[in-house]
């Protein structure tokens, strides 16, 4: 297999692992992303829309859906009048903390099978990746 193969096989994996711990919380993997992307302090609703790469619509509807299960809470910007800030309600950090630690336990099984030297070396090289990659999308 080839790295793009590779990479694509990971992905879904990934994502399948993902989407059961969505899915356990009652949202969609959809919404679970946006979850997952809304650090402690909140963003703006286009730098989510930018972080996630879908349209502001697509994120809206998401984000509608959140608001009616008390997960994200979006209010006028202080700065733009014309923007959005959204922010996780504490059940959202609650919700975010789940994801996680569901994501953490399928990956601890799977790191069992490499070294902690392997392990700390893939971690080393998907912040590489993942930094080439948010410095070639922006």
């Amino acid at each position: 297999m080839n790295i793009i193969e590779l990479s694509n096989d990971f992905c879904i994996a990934y994502f399948s692992v993902f989407r059961k711990a969505a899915n356990a919380l009652g949202l969609t993997q959809a919404q679970a992303l946006c979850v997952c992307s809304i650090p402690f302090e909140g963003l703006s609703q286009s730098g989510l829309s930018k972080k996630l790469s879908i349209d502001l619509s697509t994120l809206s509807r998401n984000l509608d859906r959140l608001i009616v299960k008390n997960i994200v809470k979006k209010k006028l910007s202080g700065i733009d009048k014309r923007s959005y800030r959204i922010n996780l309600t504490t059940t959202g950090y609650e919700m975010q903390k789940k994801i996680n630690s569901a994501i953490s336990i399928q990956l601890k099984e799977c790191f069992q099978s490499i070294s902690i030297e392997e392990s700390n070396q893939f971690e080393e090289i998907l912040n590489k990746l993942n930094w080439q990659l948010e410095l070639s999308n922006q």
